[in-house]
């Protein structure tokens, strides 16, 4: 039995809030893999999520690490974050936001190749110049 230590997104009189679970964790290469009784939006550093699935009354996570170094260090100390149920489920903002930041960067990238096409000039006293 090992002791998943989550960080909820939350004080309470100005201290983190952390609830330790008892359960199994296993880890096969950059895999981990745990059961809880309750689906939280969980982030781990340095991993992304793989699945959560429901099985025999538990919700199975799988998360897959970016190398097995950063597996075995979760291993060890076995912390990880609870996002907020409004960031984890409010997809509107999500998509709003997205295509706001796509419209930034295209407008972004049409100046800029406005400003590759210039080129620099030597006029007759020897003057260099952006021309377009």
């Amino acid at each position: 039995m090992f002791s998943l230590v989550l960080n909820f997104p939350f004080k309470f009189k100005n201290e983190q809030c952390k609830y330790t679970f008892k359960t199994n964790i296993e880890r096969k290469e950059n895999l981990v893999s745990f059961a809880m009784e309750l689906k939280y939006p969980i982030i781990i550093k340095g991993a992304a999520c793989l699945s959560i699935s429901y099985t025999n009354g538990l919700f199975v996570y799988v998360f897959k690490f970016e190398d097995i170094n950063k597996a075995i260090d979760f291993m060890d100390n076995t912390e990880a974050d609870v996002m907020k149920a409004i960031e984890f489920t409010n997809v509107e903002k999500l998509v709003e936001k997205t295509n706001k930041l796509m419209a930034e960067y295209e407008e972004n990238e049409k100046s800029f190749k406005k400003k590759r096409k210039r080129r620099i000039v030597e006029d007759n006293d020897g003057f260099m110049k952006y021309s377009n």
